[in-house]
């Protein structure tokens, strides 16, 4: 099982995920559907979809790894945004394909691969958070991170 997130597709993600039983990717909506169902510039929309990965995007990098199951996460579950998700990913990947969301579990065997909602109690109460001792939870900086060059290096460009 593999899980990539906030990713461009790359030669790196392609070689440790291939032939993966699971391969669990992050996928967004194009920028403009991004934009029409946040009700925000496509400027901006793509801004933020910059770092996610497209459904099209997605299907190529499926397609690379051939995973028995490729599954889609991080996505806002709704009937247009689906539509196009499924329309966008198979214009690239025609393999075996779901849709996460949360509380999705994944029953794997070498025979079956089967996806599942958990059965929780909605109405049970959490349980009481542990003290929090010693520990300093004051925002400190921003990080001045970056993607190291390697990395960056094996980014595959694909056009939208």
């Amino acid at each position: 099982m593999a899980y990539v997130s906030d990713s461009e597709v790359s030669t790196f993600e392609v070689e440790q995920c291939k032939g993966v039983d699971v391969l669990i990717h992050e996928v967004m909506p194009s920028a403009e559907e991004f934009a029409k169902g946040n009700n925000m510039t496509i400027e901006d929309a793509r801004s933020v979809i910059g770092v996610h990965t497209t459904p099209s995007k997605l299907g190529y990098f499926l397609g690379l790894t051939k995973p028995r199951l490729g599954v889609g996460t991080h996505f806002k579950l709704g009937d247009e945004t689906n539509d196009a998700l499924f329309l966008g990913l198979r214009e690239t990947y025609n393999g075996p394909f779901l849709l996460a969301q949360d509380l999705s579990t994944l029953n794997i065997t070498p025979d079956y691969i089967v996806m599942r909602q958990t059965k929780i109690n909605l109405l049970a109460d959490p349980p009481p958070p542990k003290p929090q001792e010693g520990i300093d939870l004051t925002v400190g900086p921003s990080s001045e991170a970056t993607m190291p060059d390697w990395l960056t290096e094996t980014v595959i460009q694909l056009e939208e």
